[in-house]
């Protein structure tokens, strides 16, 4: 015993004092089967779960510093995607015996549901839906996984929801798009041989991550496309993970990719790395996770990597003010805005009458992009659901936008 605590405490000292100089620490996981790759990670208030491809599921309490498996009730320990909601997990199968599983205790025991199939590479939870991407369908449940109904049969990768459009990547033929919440489906002409593997929706914009190709963001819905490469010097991309505004790439053999501005730059970020060939990645605050292809997991604080100073001086060219998100939106919503100048700027928000209602910036500013938050409760006793304008003056520049109070 007190040898086991002397290695436990000799580990935390290793872990700190990487985080002391900015580098990711490390532990194994899959001890039994080395070469188990860490396929998806997930986390609630008390646990940080991991899966992996050969070996089950493992759990862990104290922020990744030691893990225990849970495979009780688990037929065969082959996992491609791993997600939660407070304390239910939700873990997709791999292989030819693939099985969807959940469990409501953490993971301390495990229910098989009605999905069976190749693969099952990634899970979405949507409301009370479950959405499942296989080697042969996406896959829909409205009933917490007891009966499945295939929305369209296709070699499926990953899966994307906004409002009634539902983005589908795929290995075979590229991004997929349903405008009416998967009725009728249409496949992009230009993406028809992409192999997509990570799809992200934030900020009223669609994100794709294609390996060999790599990042793109589209304004229209998946319409028109515009490449975002600069600093993402490995393409052989396997995953897209976003922690707030912050996005992650992760790729084989170049280790981790990092942007703070929706993709426009990257920066690699391995500093302590052995391992970079990166499969998923997690979060769990204060520390995000990565997984690599022998099981190994690397973890470090993820204000470190939010605080990075890129080597460039990210300056807008343009005045811009974007459409909030949400929206419509209950209680809150956030407006981002972006001057190509130092100048006075003022941000206000109007009723449909074109009473003032809230003044959210009213100050100068120097040359660069900026979020607020707007809650109409901080600025009207009782506000009613409808139409507001929020209106940006800066120097000559004059734009106003409509958003949508739902209650």
């Amino acid at each position: 015993m007190k040898k086991n605590i002397t290695l436990i405490i000799l580990l935390q000292i290793v872990i700190l004092n990487n985080f002391l100089v900015g580098q990711w620490a490390q532990d194994t996981v899959c001890r039994v089967y080395p070469y188990s790759g860490i396929s998806g990670f997930t986390a609630n208030d008390n646990y940080i779960f991991a899966s992996s491809y050969a070996n089950g599921i493992y759990r862990s309490s104290d922020d990744g510093i030691n893990w225990t498996e849970i495979n009780s009730g688990i037929y065969t320990p082959h996992f491609m995607a791993l997600t939660s909601r407070q304390d239910t997990i939700f873990a997709a199968g791999g292989g030819s015996s693939s099985r969807f599983y959940i469990s409501t205790n953490n993971g301390s025991n495990w229910l098989m549901r009605g999905l069976t199939g190749w693969n099952q590479s990634s899970i979405l939870l949507d409301s009370n839906n479950i959405y499942v991407t296989t080697q042969y369908a996406l896959y829909k449940s409205t009933d917490f996984g007891m009966n499945w109904n295939p929305l369209i049969f296709a070699n499926t990768n990953v899966v994307e929801k906004h409002d009634n459009f539902i983005f589908l990547g795929s290995s075979a033929k590229g991004l997929i798009i349903s405008s009416d919440y998967g009725i009728t489906w249409d496949t992009l002409d230009h993406s028809s041989t992409a192999f997509v593997v990570g799809l992200l929706y934030h900020s009223n914009k669609i994100f794709a991550a294609i390996n060999n190709v790599g990042f793109a963001s589209s304004t229209d819905n998946g319409l028109n496309w515009t490449p975002l490469n600069e600093g993402l010097s490995n393409l052989n991309i396997t995953k897209l993970f976003r922690i707030d505004n912050t996005f992650f790439i992760c790729t084989y053999g170049g280790g981790i990719f990092i942007s703070n501005d929706q993709g426009n730059h990257w920066t690699q970020h391995n500093e302590g790395m052995t391992n970079t060939n990166i499969y998923s990645m997690g979060y769990k605050a204060p520390y995000v996770y990565a997984g690599t292809d022998s099981g190994m997991i690397y973890f470090r604080p993820f204000d470190q990597l939010v605080s990075v100073k890129n080597d460039y001086q990210l300056l807008p060219i343009q005045y811009m003010l974007e459409q909030n998100y949400p929206n419509p939106f209950n209680p809150s919503t956030n407006i981002q805005y972006a001057i190509g100048s130092r100048q006075f700027v003022q941000l206000k928000v109007y009723d449909v009458l074109g009473n003032e209602i809230a003044t959210l910036v009213n100050e100068e500013k120097p040359a660069g992009t900026y979020e607020v938050m707007f809650n109409p409760e901080s600025s009207i006793r009782y506000p009613a659901s409808g139409i507001y304008f929020y209106q940006l003056k800066a120097g000559d520049y004059l734009e106003t936008k409509k958003m949508i109070l739902m209650k």
